[in-house]
């Protein structure tokens, strides 16, 4: 009995943490999609505008409305600052998503040629 109770010990934490990695790939996968999605709603000038109010778009941070997914809150911010050169039609975007003490972030460049 006690060989049997520590081999199945052991298993239970073996399926533990595979349920535990599981659970953590499944909140990345989220958090990248939605840095995605944050990134495709803002890369048009137009949507940044009407973020920050201002055309060109005010440098700063932007809360976007927070998300949940599968009972955990996503937090969206948008950083917006000049690009290497016309300040006035190229800003440079950062997406970040903040979940469970983690965070996931993506930059690109939005322009208004």
């Amino acid at each position: 009995m006690l060989i049997l109770t520590l081999v199945l010990t052991g298993m239970m934490q073996v399926f533990r943490q595979g349920f535990s990695i599981s659970r953590k790939s499944k909140e990345r996968s989220c958090a990248y999609d939605l840095t995605l999605r944050t990134m495709e709603e803002y890369s048009n000038w137009s949507a940044l505008v009407a973020l920050a109010g201002s055309d060109p778009p005010t440098n700063g941070t932007y809360t976007p409305a927070s998300v949940s997914l599968n009972g955990i809150t996503y937090t969206r911010s948008i950083v917006v600052s000049n690009g290497p050169v016309y300040a006035t039609q190229l800003k440079q975007i950062v997406a970040t998503i903040t979940w469970s003490g983690t965070s996931f972030s993506l930059q690109s460049y939005v322009a208004n040629y």
